[in-house]
């Protein structure tokens, strides 16, 4: 529950810091309300409301004020420049054949099939009469023989399932019958007589052109995109049907895409939870005997997706409505402009979503999916499952029932062959890759073993750059409860480039003392060394893990031991019990009932998977090592925001990182991973290396120096803030605001000589609140509220850019509501016109955020 702030005095700690107030813009100080923590949305068309049909000014419409008109004026104007340019998101290399596809038209033995054959209802205009080819479909109904139109959709990505404009005769399932027909090209030469009515190719269907018999062909499996309840795909209700001047088409062409079962699923996860419930359907498929592939969506190549027949998304979102990072180059090929709509109408497919209601975009990302893809033909086979981590039992509570009704309705379209039956869950699944150990000196006798396998390039996550840690500083007072590390790399030499916004990722690895514990409760000798095979064919080696590897290297740089571990872990580690009591507990701890008994367990108290396995002695020293990679997930890297600029600090990395450290009922305290890691790391006592690689963030500074920043940073927020100021200031740049907020001005006011420095050099204008300082706690809120006017000004007049770094949770809305009120009071605007401003800017990336969890 916000809080809310009352009236306050500013005391002399909580002071506004201004390089030159008497020739400064003065801000005039208001003592305001606390967040309500409202949250801004995209308000009306400002075209609608401003013009009537013949342009002219519609007097019965409320006009808008001046300076939020020009504001929309100005987006619109670099709307439409932006369009005029043909600018679009940049799409991964692999996205290119799909492009060609979809857009560019196919050659075969001189026949043509433009991509209005492939993709559009209409086909072009401008086409001679004779030259559409492709497959004539028409929709009849076995009752009536009415032509049947399938349903046309409304979007609305911002809330809401999707509305079918059509519906169907309600009752009876009707089931149309297919008539198809293969358009050969027009005849020539003596005896033609002319093609007949061309055929509008279907709303949806796949199409593959080949050539048969000297004549171009468009081959199509029909999705029936109209029919509320699809028969199995082994049942084939097509009638397949010729027509004069087209050739017959072949049964064999339909039945191997019909009865093909394949199933791809795709995540986009930022903490592994998404990740886990992907690899839990896929095992699930397997025990239904699908050919089954698990893929983040940016590792997977979208070029195949126009083939693909059956697919699960299962997403998260992060932040405020922020796709995943494995998931942004998908994302933003997904929502280029120029997708027909018909590329996907082959699929089906059904999305899941992992969430936090908390939060203000709760399941965006999985909402806006799920409609996209209807939008480019996808057959959704369930509505979008909306999992929520308030749940008392958590995400499982949405996706247990809701995987329930998926396996019903894909089994209903890809049944089990009659000689198979579903593989019981008390039967163990094959582990995914064997162990084969090594002798004891192939390490070193076979050296083509170590030879990397790609070249080197610029540092990424599968070949991150060594760096030296520089120094690692304490920016914290020692008596202050919260250790926050200022640490500095060199990456001299290592092509790293960046801005200010971008992120350095950072792979962490566990504690030599938290290594050891776990070989010897597992009996494992951690000098074994091993190679690493698959056990089917097609699945693929971890890209993250070296070969051949000792089961030390194993543990320290890819288990994380860790981690809290989900039911996925409980489920897999039953399997291995031999103890009755463990086997009991372990499968309750799996089951669906025994969620709530799992969340006070494990997520409450924060137990390890180090913690839960020393809890299960005699299971854990039987798990076979085989199955390692299947139980414990791999290390994740962690983002932090570059506070440095290489205008200023050439070849060099700076980061703010505050240990994670807390209590729970458990009586070891619970630590970050990687935060530890590297706080316990001391560059004075020898050459200490750190693997890194740099990733492009999602806040861009103006390009501009000349254009005003107003930068809001509570905490490590100001991290990103550091870097802009720096980079900045280097180019000489005075336009700098920051808010920055933290407890006390005496303990964890970072970088306060540096900021002090600045703002009587004339390079910055600092606002601080130091919410500990006084009896009554002030936030950077009331900042925001007091100086107003400045803030107004800056935005109004000189087209000043907004940024805001730091918590997710309840700071993002808190801030955008005070915004909100310097807008209503500095600017006149109504609360409905404010809000729309802040969108407008938002729309603009005149207003951008960054926040974390």
């Amino acid at each position: 529950m916000q809080k809310h702030l009352k009236k306050h005095n500013a005391t002399q700690q909580n002071s506004v810091l201004l390089p030159n107030p008497a020739s400064s813009l003065t801000a005039q100080r208001r003592a305001g309300e606390g967040p309500t923590g409202s949250v801004h949305t995209a308000g009306p068309n400002h075209e609608e409301l401003q013009k009537d049909e013949d342009g002219r000014h519609d007097e019965s419409v409320p006009q808008l004020p001046r300076a939020l008109h020009q504001l929309l004026a100005q987006q619109h104007l670099e709307d439409e420049l932006e369009a005029e340019d043909g600018e679009d998101p940049e799409e991964p290399q692999h996205c290119q054949p799909l492009l060609a596809v979809l857009e560019e038209p196919h050659r075969h033995d001189g026949g043509e099939v433009g991509a209005e054959a492939v993709c559009d209802e209409e086909g072009d205009e401008n086409d001679p009469p004779g030259e559409r080819r492709g497959l004539a479909v028409h929709l009849q109904h076995q009752q009536h023989g009415e032509h049947q139109q399938g349903e046309a959709v409304q979007e609305d990505f911002e809330g809401g399932e999707a509305q079918p404009l059509h519906q169907l005769p309600q009752g009876e399932q009707h089931r149309p019958s297919v008539l198809l027909s293969l358009c050969s090209p027009p005849l020539t030469g003596p005896g033609a007589t002319g093609p007949g009515p061309a055929a509008p190719p279907p709303p949806c269907a796949r199409r593959d052109a080949a050539p048969r018999d000297d004549v171009t062909c468009a081959v199509s499996v029909v999705r029936l995109c109209c029919c509320p309840s699809r028969p199995s795909r082994s049942a084939f209700p097509f009638q397949l049907t010729s027509f004069p001047g087209c050739l017959p088409s072949p049964e064999h062409l339909l039945l191997p895409g019909m009865t093909e079962r394949r199933l791809l699923i795709l995540f986009g996860s930022q903490t592994g939870t998404a990740q886990d419930t992907a690899e839990r359907i896929g095992r699930e498929a397997k025990r239904r005997h699908f050919q089954c592939r698990v893929e983040a969506l940016d590792s997977y190549d979208v070029a195949n997706l126009i083939n693909e027949l059956l697919v699960v998304f299962v997403c998260a979102t992060t932040g405020q409505g922020d796709p995943p990072d494995n998931m942004k180059m998908f994302w933003r090929f997904l929502f280029r402009k120029n997708l027909p709509p018909t590329s996907l109408c082959q699929m089906d497919y059904a999305v899941l979503g992992l969430g936090d209601s908390s939060y203000p975009k709760f399941n965006f990302i999985a909402k806006k999916l799920h409609k996209r893809v209807l939008q480019l033909g996808g057959n959704p086979l369930l509505p979008v499952a909306l999992g929520d981590d308030q749940h008392d039992l958590g995400p499982d509570a949405v996706v247990d029932p809701w995987l329930l009704a998926l396996w019903d309705k894909i089994l209903a379209l890809y049944p089990l062959p009659p000689d198979l039956e579903v593989i019981s869950p008390d039967v163990r699944l094959p582990p995914r890759y064997t162990l084969h150990y090594l002798a004891e000196d192939s390490l070193h006798s076979d050296s083509s073993l170590l030879q990397p396998t790609a070249p080197r390039a610029l540092p990424s996550e599968l070949h991150p750059f060594s760096a030296r840690m520089v120094s690692n500083q304490r920016v914290t007072a020692e008596s202050h409860f919260q250790d926050v590390r200022l640490i500095e790399f060199d990456v001299t030499g290592s092509g790293i480039t960046f801005s200010a916004g971008d992120v350095v990722m950072i792979q962490p690895q566990n504690c030599p003392e938290d290594v050891q514990q776990f070989c010897q409760l597992l009996r494992l000798d951690p000098d074994k060394c091993f190679l690493l095979k698959p056990t089917e064919p097609g699945t693929a080696l971890p890209a993250h893990l070296l070969q051949p590897c000792t089961i030390r290297h194993l543990v320290t740089h890819y288990l994380d031991i860790s981690c809290v571990p989900r039911r996925s872990f409980f489920e897999l580690l039953s399997h291995f019990s031999t103890n009755e009591l463990e086997r009991e507990k372990l499968q309750e701890f799996s089951s669906a009932q025994g969620q709530e008994e799992l969340y006070s367990y494990c997520n409450r108290p924060r137990r390890t998977t180090l913690e839960a396995l020393w809890d299960f002695p005699h299971t854990t020293s039987a798990i076979p090592p085989e199955y390692l990679l299947d139980l414990i997930p791999r290390i994740r890297p962690r983002a932090f925001s570059i506070a440095s600029s290489m205008l200023a600090h050439p070849g060099r990395i700076q980061i703010l990182v505050a240990v994670v450290r807390y209590k729970t009922r458990l009586s070891r305290p619970r630590r970050g991973l990687c935060s530890t890691w590297l706080a316990s790391l001391n560059p004075e006592q020898g050459d200490v290396r750190v693997p890194l690689w740099v990733k492009k963030g999602g806040m861009k500074f103006p390009a501009d120096p000349d254009t005003p920043v107003i930068m809001i940073g509570p905490g490590t927020g100001v991290a990103p803030f550091r870097a802009a100021v720096q980079e900045r200031v280097a180019q000489g740049q005075k336009g700098n605001c920051l808010f920055f907020g933290c407890r006390q001005k005496s303990k964890d006011f970072y970088c306060q000589a540096e900021w002090e420095e600045l703002v009587t050099k004339g390079f910055l204008m600092l606002f601080t609140a130091f919410s500990r300082d006084q009896e009554e706690k002030v936030y950077v809120q009331p900042r925001i509220r007091e100086n107003g006017r400045l803030l107004w000004e800056l935005l109004n007049d000189q087209r000043a850019h907004i940024y805001l770094a730091g918590n997710a949770k309840q700071m993002p809305a808190a801030v955008a509501e005070a915004l909100q009120s310097v807008l209503q009071l500095e600017g006149g605007l109504s609360p409905s016109e404010a809000e729309e401003y802040l969108s407008a800017l938002e729309r603009s990336q005149r207003f951008q955020s960054e926040t974390w969890s």
